[in-house]
């Protein structure tokens, strides 16, 4: 299932997916659909992908809403994403997160604990 888009500093669409129960490790990927429709799979060996966020810099960053599987029995953490597996953690620890932006000052913010009603928060992490 699809869970994010974002449009990447080349012009191509950026998508993520958050595979179906229970979640396996390193299941999820990363879709590149380039101006001209072309599609491809930009990355994978990711793990229950919730949101993508583009850097200044044009590095892409993505949130994962549980670091293992099956069933998020990991804290969810944000990854810069490379062409190929392992992605270098950028910050671990997270419980349930559920959304990432990139700021005008280069912070990421993450919207934490997103599942359970009443105790959210927003993160504001420095990279």
């Amino acid at each position: 299932m699809a869970t994010a888009i974002a449009q990447g500093p080349d012009g191509a669409l950026y998508v993520s997916e958050l595979t179906g129960v229970p979640f396996p490790t390193g299941f999820a990927r990363i879709h590149r659909i380039a101006p001209d429709g072309t599609m491809s799979v930009y990355a994978t060996g990711l793990t229950a992908v919730v949101d993508l966020a583009f850097a200044d810099d044009g590095a892409l960053y993505a949130l994962q809403h549980a670091s293992c599987g099956p069933f998020f029995v990991c804290p969810g953490s944000v990854v810069r994403v490379a062409v190929s597996a392992p992605h270098p953690v950028v910050y671990g620890g997270l419980s349930r997160p559920s959304a990432l932006a990139i700021g005008s000052d280069g912070a990421f913010y993450v919207s934490n604990k997103g599942a359970s009603a009443g105790i959210g928060e927003v993160l504001r992490i420095e990279p």
